[in-house]
């Protein structure tokens, strides 16, 4: 036979934890969503600058391997420096820094 009582006592902390839950569920208001939703881009923002210059660090590190490989290897030198020039603008976040070489090195943007 089914004992009712028992099943409510069961019953009771999933019942009362669900309240628990309700109650501490807080409603904003707009500006307080506004504010919320800034921090959120904020974040997000923050997230991804970090996650490029991550990437940028880790090419900058490739292409300084490859520059002292190709030296060792008696790599050209205009392909050494194009190399170099790369790995100066990914570790500076300067694409003006490239772009002025390549207009006074082969007097053309690139």
């Amino acid at each position: 036979m089914l004992d009712l009582d028992n099943l409510q006592k069961l019953l009771n902390p999933l019942q009362d934890e669900k309240k628990s839950n309700e109650q501490n569920k807080k409603t904003y208001n707009k500006s307080e969503f506004k504010i919320l939703e800034k921090e959120r881009e904020r974040r997000e923002k923050e997230k991804q600058y970090y996650n490029n210059l991550l990437e940028a660090i880790s090419k900058s590190q490739h292409l300084r391997s490859e520059i002292l490989k190709g030296a060792k290897s008696g790599l050209d030198a205009e392909t050494l420096l194009l190399k170099a020039i790369d790995c100066i603008t990914l570790m500076g976040n300067d694409e003006a820094f490239k772009k002025s070489f390549y207009r006074h090195f082969y007097n053309k943007d690139k």
